[in-house]
């Protein structure tokens, strides 16, 4: 993880490993964790994300925000386990795709049907954009994209609260239940 005092979005970019797009500070060259994303996102009233929105810079809210359900998504199933974002272990989630993620916690209870479903709708969306050729930045299309992974950002992120609340000790077994 990425130890630098100091990280801004434009010091971020996003390393493909497995299925998703991790969050790698540049000048370090290290992945940035789930806290410092979050710092990075934290409404100040002058916060990076308002900054980018004020500045039409849609396609990189967007990417901001996607990183965060995928953090944030990530750590609801690494929990499930009983791991921490930082153990080993987690790195057999990077060969587990998104969909697959979403599905299984959905059917632990931790999404509900239209949290579930406004994250997939958003994932499918981001795919036809983000895995077409040469995917440039349309105003609009981007917009609608970085207002709607706003919500999603902040509904993964209050899945993973309501699973720390609901579960302070949590299974140690992956085969307990597992993906």
């Amino acid at each position: 993880m990425c130890l630098c005092k100091e990280i801004w979005v434009e010091d971020l970019e996003y390393r493909s490993k497995g299925w998703n797009y991790l969050p790698t500070h540049k000048k370090c060259g290290r992945l940035v964790s789930r806290e410092q994303v979050m710092e990075l996102l934290r409404p100040t009233g002058n916060s990076t994300e308002e900054r980018l929105m004020h500045q039409g810079r849609y396609a990189e809210v967007f990417l901001l925000n996607w990183s965060t359900v995928e953090i944030a998504i990530d750590n609801c199933v690494s929990y499930q386990f009983g791991h921490e974002s930082t153990d080993d272990e987690v790195e057999i989630l990077y060969d587990i795709s998104f969909g697959r993620k979403l599905g299984f916690l959905k059917d632990r209870g931790i999404l509900t049907n239209e949290e579930f479903k406004s994250i997939q709708d958003l994932q499918r969306r981001r795919n036809k954009i983000v895995h077409r050729e040469g995917w440039v930045s349309e105003t609009g299309e981007y917009r609608t994209l970085a207002e709607d992974s706003r919500r999603a950002a902040t509904v993964a992120a209050l899945a993973l609260d309501r699973l720390l609340q609901k579960n302070p000790k949590l299974p140690r077994d992956p085969t307990d239940g597992g993906i």
